[in-house]
């Protein structure tokens, strides 16, 4: 299947590379080893439109193809899967845009332009202690008393909320448990009974934040309800998908980050009086990475043109996280071989992105878990679990 990409797509990727090489590169190990976030490469990345391009223009957004962030996302991940996460999350605030009503847009605006320029970020507080890829299963609950929410329950492995930076989380809630009901909520960092919990030390994606927050009899305004009571499942599950395959690109830039630091690095060492790329078996494991760095970005390309042509992608996702994953995976096993002893020294790129490759491909769902997903589309199970 052949795939050219528009100037304007050129273009965008050629910016973002540049300004990747140039600024996100330099302190990209840094970050990792201190486990740091830097507040002035998100700025950086809202004066140069990344962070909205898939934001409405009334918001100061570029209202841009899938697509587009996508491309940003692969060339800031080539260099550091951390950022590349961050950037993973500029579809919140045109989730977030979709699904306010009137009163809300005035009510929300300042936080959803704070996130176009980079100033400001927002989280996802879904996962639990108890309920990673099985949604369904979270037990955060919001009671309505008078004209607001109570919320009790604990959010595991979440993303930035523990930045300074970070102003509030969307919180998905159970709100009534027969028939099962989940609502989306906005919940602004500093609310009574809204605390930060223990920050994760993860092997990978090390320059962001990720860990616990807990909610305890923490009252939240109903108007803070996003689209409506009973929406928060469906809301969730698409944003879940537009942000799944950011993801997916972030892995097919590591995949490349990988590739081209093992290619360079063979090219120059040599060893038993020739250069360790005239070894078969390094041919074999760079050409490998090659094919599947091939294959990742045709597969990625086709399922974002059917999601930017309004289609859905339940199956088609799964797949794309299962392989460009599993291929980010051998990509930074066949590195660190080609590297040897050095490879797994940590001042060396392809050790941290090894780390960040194991990561990749467990959060936003496993390889069993996208397997199963795949199966269920494709008939494989009961009618009762297909969902």
């Amino acid at each position: 299947m052949a795939f050219e990409y528009s100037d304007r797509h050129e273009a965008i990727r050629k910016m973002v590379r540049d300004f990747a090489e140039k600024e996100v590169r330099p302190g990209a190990g840094e970050r990792d080893r201190a486990s740091t976030f830097d507040n002035h490469l998100l700025k950086r990345m809202g004066d140069l439109g990344i962070m909205g391009m898939r934001v409405p223009e009334e918001y100061g957004g570029a209202n841009a193809d899938c697509l587009s962030l996508n491309l940003a996302c692969e060339e800031i991940g080539r260099i550091d899967s951390a950022l590349a996460w961050t950037v993973a999350g500029a579809e919140l605030p045109g989730t977030l845009a979709r699904h306010i009503n009137n009163e809300q847009k005035e009510r929300w605006r300042g936080y959803i332009e704070g996130m176009v320029k980079g100033e400001i970020l927002g989280s996802l507080g879904i996962t639990e202690p108890g309920a990673g890829s099985h949604v369904p299963g979270i037990q955060t609950t919001a009671v309505l008393e008078g004209d607001h929410w109570v919320i009790n329950g604990t959010k595991q492995f979440i993303t930035a909320v523990g930045l300074d930076v970070c102003k509030f989380t969307l919180c998905l809630c159970l709100t009534n448990r027969r028939p099962k009901e989940f609502t989306l909520i906005l919940v602004p960092k500093g609310t009574p009974g809204f605390t930060i919990g223990t920050k994760n030390d993860l092997i990978g994606f090390r320059g962001t934040w990720n860990g616990e927050i807990h909610f305890d009899d923490c009252r939240v305004p109903v108007v803070n309800t996003i689209s409506e009571r009973g929406r928060g499942f469906q809301i969730t599950q698409d944003l879940f998908h537009t942000v799944g395959l950011t993801m997916c690109s972030q892995a097919i830039g590591l995949q490349q980050g990988c590739y081209e630091e093992a290619a360079k690095y063979a090219k120059e060492r040599k060893a038993f009086g020739q250069r360790i790329c005239e070894f078969q078996y390094v041919q074999g494991m760079l050409v490998e990475m090659d094919l599947n760095l091939t294959l990742s970005r045709l597969l990625r390309n086709h399922v974002v043109g059917l999601v930017d042509q309004g289609k859905t992608v339940r199956k088609e996702r799964a797949m794309l996280k299962w392989f460009t994953t599993e291929s980010a995976l051998l990509a930074s096993r066949y590195a660190v071989s080609v590297f040897g002893g050095i490879g797994v020294c940590a001042e060396y790129p392809v050790s941290r992105l090894y780390r960040d490759a194991r990561v990749a491909n467990i959060a936003g769902g496993t390889t069993e878990l996208e397997k199963t997903i795949v199966a269920r589309w494709s008939g494989f199970l009961k009618e009762e679990e297909r969902g």
